[in-house]
């Protein structure tokens, strides 16, 4: 059997529902249970290894490293997800699998690989480039379809061009390598949905533009004898309001910062904690002496809807050494904001850029301009659509699975199919 994995960001059920129906090409769309928390470094190491974040240790879409006391966000080594891909077994009996624009697939033990990876310049900008396997995959996609639009796939300039060439690029490589199994991603909902919410007109729009562009795909791997599993990674909710955990921790004496030419930079080697924020996830690294006074006041802050410590971050799944002392889980339509300064003034130099690197946290106003252009805008206001609190069902579009499931549930039925 062939099987594509196709994972569509922030394509929820209701949203699925209201704006794209109840069938594509003959698949009805049911629903898929998300997991904690539902972003997408999280899911898509689940997706590989079909275990939750405590067993593979993709605890967000970052994590801070003690040792070096610095915090990593979207990094691409496969070496970061622990434990064995459950498609392994079948690569043994001479199967197949390629993965495209997934996170954490560069060393990834298979046949096809394609991920962005840009040099960056020592005097700014950079040189936009990716990384394949096989190598000559590179430039046989570049002939065709061009380079892949980095600045279309993240930042105020995302759109529909980056989800487009993936989908084209997809088509290209199930007919000319046929791999017997395929990942892939596309990004193109996320943008519209964070950016103006669940009901905007343009929010609608671009589900019709989603449909319209996987519709081919769909045909053709169809066609080249492909089973389909067409699912949503994440469900937005519309935003109420953001919370900003690390302006608490200094509020309190908890958070150290340095002043540097009057901006405020986060002293990450004598801070007694610190707040890395995720959309709806926020892991508190603190001194263990802190915990149960932190507890507290986040359990006091209104808009905050749970505080993991102890053996409750255990029964969350999120049981790792990555993982915070504490964890913070937000209300129904709020999310966590990184920033800790108050005046335009303080915030550093990397805060208006669209820097997914150096920041430590994810910062989904970079979808925005900010004043001058090209810098992103600092004002969190804007965001009106956010996920990560795994509340919300997920689409799921398949020719393969029959009926309602969990993510843990699909991948485990799957695997057994793939492997016979």
């Amino acid at each position: 059997m062939k099987l594509l994995f196709i994972e569509c960001a922030s394509l929820g059920h209701q949203f699925a529902q209201e704006n794209i129906g109840d069938d594509l090409l003959g698949m009805p769309l049911m629903k898929l249970k998300p997991i904690f928390p539902d972003v997408t470094c999280t899911v898509q190491a689940t997706l590989k290894t079909g275990k939750p974040p405590s067993d593979h240790g993709i605890i967000c879409n970052g994590y801070f490293n003690r040792e070096l006391r610095k915090t990593y966000f979207w990094e691409q080594s496969s070496q970061l997800i622990s434990g064995e891909r459950w498609f392994q077994q079948g690569r043994k009996t001479g199967k197949t699998v390629g993965i495209t624009f997934v996170q954490q697939s560069l060393g990834e033990e298979v046949d096809i690989v394609f991920s962005p990876q840009p040099i960056h310049k020592h005097h700014g900008g950079m040189i936009f480039d990716s990384l394949t396997l096989p190598s000559e995959l590179k430039e046989s996609l570049r002939s065709r379809l061009g380079k892949f639009p980095l600045f279309k796939y993240w930042g105020p300039l995302a759109g529909i061009q980056s989800s487009r060439w993936i989908a084209l690029s997809t088509s290209i490589i199930l007919e000319e390598y046929s791999p017997d199994l395929f990942f892939t991603y596309i990004p193109h909902l996320d943008y519209a949905l964070q950016k103006f919410g669940t009901q905007h007109n343009k929010s609608r729009k671009s589900a019709i533009e989603f449909r319209d562009l996987v519709l081919p795909m769909l045909r053709e791997a169809k066609e080249l004898g492909y089973k389909i599993i067409l699912f949503g990674d994440s469900a937005i909710e519309d935003v109420k309001g953001v919370l900003y955990p690390n302006k608490i921790l200094a509020e309190h004496g908890f958070l150290k910062l340095r002043n540097i030419e009057g901006m405020l930079y986060p002293d990450f080697f004598y801070t007694p904690a610190f707040a890395l924020c995720d959309h709806q996830i926020s892991h508190v690294y603190c001194n263990p002496s802190c915990i149960e006074t932190l507890a507290e006041v986040f359990e006091n802050t209104k808009g905050i809807e749970e505080v993991f410590t102890g053996n409750a971050i255990n029964m969350a799944g999120l049981n790792h050494q990555k993982s915070g002392e504490i964890i913070l889980k937000a209300a129904q339509g709020m999310w966590f904001a990184y920033s800790w300064w108050d005046r335009k003034s303080q915030k550093p130099e990397y805060a208006s850029h669209m820097d997914i690197h150096n920041k430590p946290g994810f910062d989904p106003a970079e979808l925005f301009f900010g004043f001058p252009p090209p810098s992103t805008c600092t004002d969190f206001s804007k965001v009106k659509g956010t996920h990560g609190a795994g509340r919300n069902p997920l689409a799921l579009y398949s020719d393969l699975i029959d009926k309602d499931t969990d993510l843990y549930s699909m991948i485990n039925e799957v695997a057994l199919k793939w492997m016979a």
